[in-house]
């Protein structure tokens, strides 16, 4: 028991740390390198989230063992990892943030670690945070070229401008239809993404853990043969050891009916 347990603990462990490297990374990134990846200054909204997840930090690397050989505690923390990436996106760029491919880190993690049914659960959830900054993004950007768009304009033409849309349900359209098939292309590759380590990671971590049972199958057996062929060498050696006192008293007692 404990030859399996160690590896999982250090595994657990290991996960911990990764999400302490995450938190510095969240809070390097906005204190030194905003301007560098073009991050939106976060408001102090942010601030409290990140001091609650110091806190849920914390308390994950101190007591890291309560979610061993537990798979539903392991995929909550998991979960929270999620919801914690996705609202410092969100307040950090959202879908044009240069680093929310790393939403897809809990779902390998719960590829590798946990049923098929966990990743699967992750995808569904930060799918669905990404397709909400998608559209929050997208409706942005859509008020943005309208505002810019009348704001070149004559009032004159801004007023017929505003008649024809308000008749005809139009929007400006060169622009917006161009960012609109940009960001519906970033939404397919991170489906895709989060698919392809959904289905490909989980199968290859299925076929390694099958092969790790068997191998620990395979081991047990020749542990047991081994035990078996022990056993038979120390009864030889018993036999052994009994048959030349036993020998010798047959040798005597036949001399002694001679006699």
């Amino acid at each position: 028991m404990s030859n399996v347990s160690l590896p999982f603990n250090a595994s657990q462990q290991q996960l911990a740390l990764l999400r302490l490297v995450n938190w510095g990374l969240k809070i390097g990134l906005i204190l030194f390198a905003t301007d560098l990846f073009g991050l939106t200054t976060p408001p102090v909204t942010l601030s409290y989230v990140l001091i609650f997840e110091a806190c849920y930090v914390g308390f994950s690397y101190r007591f890291h063992r309560l979610s061993m050989n537990n798979n539903g505690l392991l995929f909550l923390t998991l979960l929270l990892d999620t919801l914690f990436w996705a609202t410092w996106l969100y307040f950090t760029g959202g879908a044009t943030n240069a680093f929310v491919s790393l939403l897809l880190l809990p779902i390998a993690i719960s590829a590798i670690t946990l049923p098929r049914w966990a990743p699967w659960c992750l995808t569904i959830v930060s799918t669905i945070f990404y397709t909400l900054m998608i559209i929050d993004i997208t409706e942005q950007n859509s008020g943005s070229v309208m505002d810019h768009d009348m704001s070149q304009m004559p009032i004159n033409h801004v007023m017929q401008a505003n008649q024809a849309m308000a008749a005809n349900h139009v929007m400006p359209a060169s622009h917006s239809m161009d960012m609109g098939s940009h960001y519906l292309g970033m939404w397919f590759n991170f489906v895709i993404s989060a698919l392809v380590l959904t289905v490909t990671v989980g199968f290859i971590a299925k076929r390694i853990r099958q092969k790790n049972a068997e191998l620990r199958y395979l081991r047990e057996g020749q542990l047991r043969q081994e035990k078996i062929l022990a056993l038979g060498t120390v009864s030889a050696q018993m036999a052994h050891q009994l048959a030349t006192p036993l020998a010798t008293l047959r040798l005597l007692t036949d001399e002694l009916v001679d006699t």
